[in-house]
C-alpha cells in the first residue's frame, strides 16, 4: 500500500482505509490475461472488504494479545 498517496496521508493510515486499498488490489484477477466485467471486479471486491471488516475486530482483538504477550 502506498504510503505516499495523497488518500494515505489524509487517512492518516486509517485501518478502513487500509482495508479498501488492500481489497481493491486483491480484487484483481489472479492471472492478468483473464478479464472481468465492473460487475465482476465490483462483487469480488465486495466480498473481501465485507469479509475484511467482518473479521477486524478478531483482528484487532489477536494483535492486542501479541503485544500484550511480548512484554
Amino acid at each position: 500500500i502506498n504510503n505516499l498517496f495523497p488518500g494515505f496521508i489524509s487517512a492518516r493510515g486509517n485501518n478502513l482505509y487500509l482495508i479498501e486499498t488492500a481489497a481493491i488490489q486483491l480484487a484483481k484477477p489472479a492471472d492478468r490475461e483473464e478479464k472481468w466485467t465492473p460487475d465482476e471486479y465490483i462483487e469480488n471486491f465486495d466480498d473481501l472488504y465485507s469479509f475484511f471488516c467482518s473479521n477486524l475486530d478478531i483482528a484487532k482483538e489477536k494483535l492486542d494479545e501479541r503485544k500484550l504477550s511480548a512484554k
